[in-house]
């Protein structure tokens, strides 16, 4: 006797959809991957070891860098000092060994995706680092041009 059921899909089908189901799981946790960054939600940026201007938290002098080497040794996982014309070492920026999806174009270090989402999702990001006034209209600018709306 024939059965009514409809014969399930092939094991091919089965693992497809588990691929994409497993890959939009990762897609959603890659973005918040950065939180630990010392520029929270701004991979491709690091703090500003040489400022003077007074602050609460040192993630307020977060900026983009227009230098590639630092741009470099964020994409492969160095961890490289800030460093003042008498060699003395202000601060360390602690790049995770997997390296930032960082690279650089035209002297700018940007990421290689928009890894917020969204336009919106990255100004929030600047918004969440409440960053000095100097800073800020880096970070929005930053994100009109990586991100789109």
């Amino acid at each position: 006797r024939e059965s009514s059921k409809p014969p399930s899909p092939p094991l091919r089908s089965k693992m497809r959809a588990v691929y994409f189901i497993l890959a939009a799981t990762l897609a959603l946790v890659r973005a918040d991957d950065y939180q630990d960054w010392e520029c929270p939600g701004m991979p491709c940026f690091i703090v500003n070891y040489f400022e003077t201007r007074p602050y609460d938290d040192i993630q307020q002098t977060c900026t983009s860098i227009s230098s590639m080497t630092p741009c470099n040794n964020m994409m492969n996982g160095v961890p490289f000092d800030a460093v003042d014309n008498d060699g003395n070492v202000l601060g360390t920026h602690n790049v995770p060994s997997e390296g930032l999806p960082c690279h650089d174009v035209d002297f700018l270090c940007k990421e290689k995706t928009c890894t917020q989402g969204s336009l919106a999702d990255c100004n929030a990001a600047c918004e969440a680092l409440n960053l000095l006034d100097v800073y800020a209209s880096t970070c929005t600018g930053y994100c009109t041009a990586n991100c789109e709306a």
